[in-house]
């Protein structure tokens, strides 16, 4: 498999461990603080665990530390920003 590959040659990230229907976009925000924004794309619940600095939830106000389980309800998204 591909990814195999890539794993042996270190050419994978955090992002590469996510369950298939959950994307992540990263960014920074006015303020230079790193964002990630995670979305579902299905109809169903997806986990993960976090793999970046510890932050906050900007949708639910919820702190995320790393290496946490977060869990996207169907058709959910996170914006998490580094503290």
């Amino acid at each position: 498999m591909l990814l195999d590959v890539l794993k042996q040659a270190g050419l994978t990230g955090p992002d590469q461990n996510l369950p298939a229907l959950v994307r992540v976009k990263h960014g920074s925000n006015r303020s230079g603080k790193v964002l990630h924004y995670y979305l579902n794309y299905s109809n169903g619940a997806q986990s993960f665990a976090y793999a970046y600095r510890p932050g906050v939830d900007l949708l639910s106000q919820a702190p995320v530390a790393q290496g946490q389980q977060v869990t996207l309800k169907s058709w959910d998204a996170a914006i998490v920003e580094e503290k």
